[in-house]
């Protein structure tokens, strides 16, 4: 009997054995359930919170301060006052950045800048020339031009008060300001009142006044300052009346040593005595000693200025090395002048403009449209 009890309990051990595997898998596979289960609940759970972490969060960031009130009368429109406003802020802006574009602007414009800043009187402004499509000049422009440089003439007159002929020497703080046209025109109108003018070409290097009045070159100033020709064989009859020319001559290296000879002094005081106006055309004083030598010999200086171009500062330290120099300079005229209405007085301003009967409208020397030179 106790052999078979232990058959029995063998017998049951061995099929327990063989039960233990498929327990096992079971095991694992609830054991996965679980953790399934639990990861689900987990995520759940921090949604949960999430969301209502959000609903607390929004109840606390709106808050009602006040109770809305019905307006009992309609709004007033004031999009006039607006537009007025905007109006008037757009033009104080615009004056403002006028103001300022003006005050950095280093380039001289109007008259009264060359006499606070230079300290000089302005004896003339030449408005610019217009050029029209059949590439004449307009006469109207013309004729505003011809009574600028009438202006200037009477002014001239004025400054040399009649002591004995007018000697001058036209310069430019640089190229390009006109200084020619000026000399020019201004010969021509001192021609006009019967003076004898004597214009010379005192620009060695690149003169070209022969050019505008077509006659020779050859000879010329360095000619005569050179020793190699006499004095009446650079004289030139202009077509203009009581002008003569002498032409800037031969281009020679002693150029600039000739004009700093004492035959230029004494072929001016020599001119003096046949004429009564006498016009040197000087280079730029920016280009060299030529423009202080023939300052120098002449004595007097005037200053030509270009509306928009010619640099105030450049201007002024030109005119400081001008006043350590036996040369006077009676003054300054502004070249390209363009603002409008400047030199309509007669024909626009009060409607007094003399049709001419007697005589063909005055010469105007340009060697340009836009006064350069």
């Amino acid at each position: 009997q106790r052999e078979g009890d232990l058959t029995q309990q063998i017998s049951r051990a061995a099929t327990e054995i063989r039960e233990i595997p498929a327990r096992t898998i079971e095991e694992q596979r609830l054991r996965r359930d679980v953790a399934s289960k639990d990861a689900l609940y987990q995520n759940i759970q921090t949604k949960y919170e999430n969301v209502r972490l959000q609903l607390h969060s929004s109840d606390d960031a709106i808050t009602v301060l006040d109770t809305a009130i019905v307006p009992q009368t309609p709004t007033t429109n004031k999009s006039a006052q607006i537009i007025l406003m905007a109006f008037a802020a757009s033009l104080a802006l615009g004056i403002g950045g006028a103001l300022a574009l003006d005050l950095m602007d280093k380039r001289f414009r109007y008259p009264e800048q060359a006499t606070g800043e230079l300290g000089l009187p302005i004896v003339g402004a030449v408005p610019a020339l217009v050029t029209l499509k059949s590439g004449a000049s307009d006469p109207e422009e013309d004729s505003q031009v011809v009574e600028a440089f009438r202006t200037i003439r009477m002014n001239l007159i004025h400054a040399f008060d009649g002591a004995g002929s007018i000697v001058l020497t036209v310069s430019s703080p640089g190229p390009g300001d006109g200084k020619s046209l000026v000399s020019m025109n201004l010969a021509m109108r001192f021609a006009e009142l019967g003076h004898h003018v004597l214009l010379v070409d005192g620009d060695i290097r690149r003169g070209e006044l022969h050019e505008t009045f077509e006659v020779a070159r050859r000879p010329g100033l360095v000619d005569y300052l050179a020793g190699v020709v006499p004095l009446d064989s650079i004289l030139r009859e202009t077509s203009a009346d009581n002008l003569t020319l002498i032409p800037c001559g031969s281009r020679r290296h002693r150029g600039p040593e000739l004009l700093q000879s004492p035959v230029l002094g004494a072929f001016i005081e020599q001119m003096k005595t046949r004429y009564d106006v006498i016009i040197v055309d000087s280079p730029p004083l920016g280009v060299g000693v030529d423009p202080f030598v023939i300052g120098s010999a002449t004595g007097n200086m005037l200053l030509v200025l270009r509306s928009g171009e010619t640099d105030r500062k450049l201007a002024l330290a030109r005119l400081r090395v001008l006043q350590r120099l036996p040369i006077r300079v009676v003054g300054a005229v502004l070249n390209g002048f363009s603002a409008e209405g400047a030199y309509r007085y007669y024909a626009h301003l009060y409607g007094y403009d003399m049709p001419e009967e007697d005589s063909p409208a005055p010469q105007l020397a340009s060697k340009s449209a836009d006064n350069g030179a």
